[in-house]
């Protein structure tokens, strides 16, 4: 008999939880709007124009909450990144 092949590992450390927020990120000239998808204590996932450039990092806030973090971008995906909160 066969075993299963073991799961791979998750590679986030926190679970995320949905949040659909509107959001911004800066980074030191200009704004630009995006939408979190969800969050975690480590990092998001946002939503954003597939013609938005988006620089390796930036300040990310989210008025509802006065959220504001610093981010690194960990992985992008046509109208979506992840980010790291640094």
């Amino acid at each position: 008999m066969v075993s299963p092949a073991p799961k791979p590992a998750k590679r986030r450390g926190n679970v995320r939880r949905k949040l659909r927020e509107d959001a911004t990120i800066y980074d030191g000239s200009a704004y630009i709007s995006c939408r979190v998808e969800d969050i975690s204590a480590d990092g998001a996932r946002l939503r954003l124009s597939k013609d938005a450039v988006i620089p390796p990092i930036f300040l990310l806030m989210i008025p509802s909450t006065k959220f504001k973090r610093s981010c690194s971008v960990a992985w992008r995906d046509r109208d979506r990144i992840g980010v790291q909160f640094v």
